[in-house]
């Protein structure tokens, strides 16, 4: 491999840590173009870090054809290194039956020679199992076979299992504990994502307890942190987390008014005036009067031309986090716009004080 492959690929690593994926992008889609006509080892060893960044930037169609490329080689050759970034992706992907890719973990788990793969493995094994809702039992007992790693960032993804476990076994108070205490370590506090999803587990643990003051003030911390950087699977957590927090109360109706061209929105003392002046505005003054918008509709409303999937799904989820963020300044949460079919739904009632 020449030096200018080697050099791209560890700038790669040092902004993939830094969670510049914008930049990590055009150095890892360089190098995997080749992968259909050479494999190289390092095309498996940097997969793991081109899926997240791929997926993270909403470019599923290009992690999938990349993924369908890794997997004729893993069948080839059989490498486990190769198997496990496919399995992983494949996955996420949904592409995978969930025996199929199960069955597929255990066995790299029983070939490979690499401890750090198995463990790696491992891992993967334990999020299958939660993410196809296998028994509570299955998932423990894996962890528990599992000891503390060496590697400070495997041994920092070994306490977030810890979390888990104690959640699984309704052991609140314990995960309590060791949020709080692993959230005051500095190896924590420098790994950003980690230490995001530690947020997300307090928050999580307070829902699970009832205790829905403390959840209000984790998700406020997550909200701080998700601002900050606007990742596509830290906006899903944090929209997953203010569901739960929401989803028991009430929602108030919408009133809207419109007086001298003026439409002002609001919801019991609190109001905003839509002036259409951004995607966010343009967006909700059409779910205000359909209800239910689409992305063809969205993308038509804000740049007058067609939709494209691969283009644009990533720019419409921001939009609507836009979107989200004026409701939520009328006091409604963030839940109030649902995720719907192939576009997005308005939950709560509008009353119109004059028709637009």
């Amino acid at each position: 491999m020449n030096h200018r492959i080697l050099k791209d690929l560890e700038n790669a690593k040092i902004l993939y840590d830094s969670l510049r994926l914008s930049e990590v992008y055009p150095l890892l889609k360089r190098f995997y173009d080749s992968l259909p006509f050479r494999y190289v080892p390092e095309h498996g060893e940097y997969f793991g870090m081109f899926v997240r960044t791929l997926y993270e930037l909403g470019k599923e169609s290009e992690l999938q054809f990349y993924a369908l490329e890794l997997e004729k080689i893993a069948k080839k050759n059989q490498d486990p290194v190769v198997r496990y970034h496919t399995v992983y992706a494949m996955t996420e992907l949904g592409k995978y039956p969930p025996n199929y890719a199960i069955k597929e973990v255990e066995e790299i788990i029983r070939v490979a020679e690499d401890e750090t793969l198995r463990l790696k493995a491992k891992f993967l094994l334990a999020h299958l199992y939660d993410k196809f809702d296998h028994s509570a039992d299955e998932m423990i007992t894996l962890i528990n076979h599992i000891e503390k790693p060496v590697d400070p960032a495997l041994a920092r993804f070994w306490e977030t299992w810890q979390i888990k476990k104690l959640r699984f076994q309704k052991k609140f108070n314990e995960a309590i504990e060791l949020i709080q205490r692993l959230s005051l370590d500095p190896s924590f506090q420098k790994d950003w994502y980690t230490f995001f999803n530690l947020k997300v587990y307090l928050c999580g643990t307070y829902l699970d307890m009832k205790e829905m003051e403390k959840a209000e003030e984790a998700l406020n911390e997550i909200k701080k942190m998700v601002d900050e950087k606007p990742l596509k699977t830290c906006l899903m957590q944090f929209e997953r987390q203010e569901s739960r927090l929401w989803s028991a109360q009430t929602l108030s109706p919408i009133n809207l008014k419109v007086e001298d061209n003026r439409t002002t929105i609001s919801c019991g003392q609190r109001s905003f005036v839509l002036e259409e002046k951004n995607a966010a505005e343009k967006i909700l003054s059409l779910m205000l009067k359909n209800g239910f918008v689409d992305k063809e509709m969205i993308i038509q409303a804000v740049y007058h031309r067609a939709y494209q999937s691969e283009k644009d799904d990533k720019l419409v989820y921001y939009h609507i986090y836009g979107v989200r963020d004026i409701l939520n300044q009328v006091g409604l949460p963030r839940t109030v716009v649902e995720s719907k079919d192939a576009g997005y739904q308005l939950k709560t009632q509008v009353i119109l004080q004059e028709q637009l």
